[in-house]
Formats: C-alpha cells, sequence, structure tokens
C-alpha cells in the first residue's frame, strides 16, 4: 500500500502527522482493542437488569469485580418470524421475538452512553 504522509487539525488546532492511503485518500483505520475491560467500580459502568424466559429460574449474581476479555472477533445475527439467533465466533444463542426486544431496548440504553 503507497502511503504519503498528510496532515489534520486537531479540535484544539494543532497539527497531527498520518499515514494517508493514496488509492482511498483516507487514513487507516484504527487498531481494534484487544481487550476490554469492565470494572463495577468505573463511575460509567452500568448494569442492566437481568431477563428471564420463565418466572422459576434463577436470577444470575451480578458480577462484582473487574473483568477483562478479548472482544469477538465475528458475529452474525439471523432472524426468523419467532425469534433471532445470534452466533459470536461461532457459539449460537437464539431469542425469542420478547427477548430481542428486551435486548434491543438494553442496547440502544448502552450504545447511548458509549465514547465513539
Amino acid at each position: 500500500m503507497a502511503t504519503q504522509e498528510g496532515t489534520s487539525r486537531s479540535s484544539k488546532g494543532k497539527v497531527a502527522t498520518q499515514d494517508i492511503d493514496e488509492k482511498t485518500g483516507s487514513a487507516p483505520l484504527p487498531q481494534a482493542p484487544t481487550e476490554l475491560s469492565f470494572d463495577p467500580q468505573e463511575r460509567a459502568y452500568k448494569l442492566y437488569p437481568a431477563h428471564l424466559a420463565t418466572g422459576e429460574l434463577d436470577v444470575p449474581e451480578a458480577p462484582t469485580k473487574a473483568v477483562t476479555t478479548e472482544p469477538v472477533q465475528v458475529f452474525r445475527l439471523a432472524a426468523g418470524p419467532s425469534g433471532v439467533l445470534l452466533d459470536l465466533d461461532g457459539e449460537r444463542v437464539a431469542l425469542s421475538t420478547q427477548q430481542a426486544l428486551e435486548l434491543k431496548r438494553d442496547l440502544d440504553a448502552a450504545i447511548a452512553g458509549l465514547n465513539y
């Protein structure tokens, strides 16, 4: 890949140097994080309620210690008339229509609080 050096100004007026791809005219994408950390002690941490398929299930304990894990490498979603199928690195999880709607609501709320 041929590159040329380019400059851009940040919001504070400082000049930043980066490699520009001559074919696309764009800067390379930032590296994806190799680990994600979740710490219940952090101010920005939010734990959403557990959703139970039936009232006969016990609610799992909430995490009380920090967790560091790798992000999934591949995810895929399939939908049918009765729900959705999530495939996370080859591990499949089925959600009923109601569970999928509850997940969407929680994801919408969680994504609203992300920094991106």
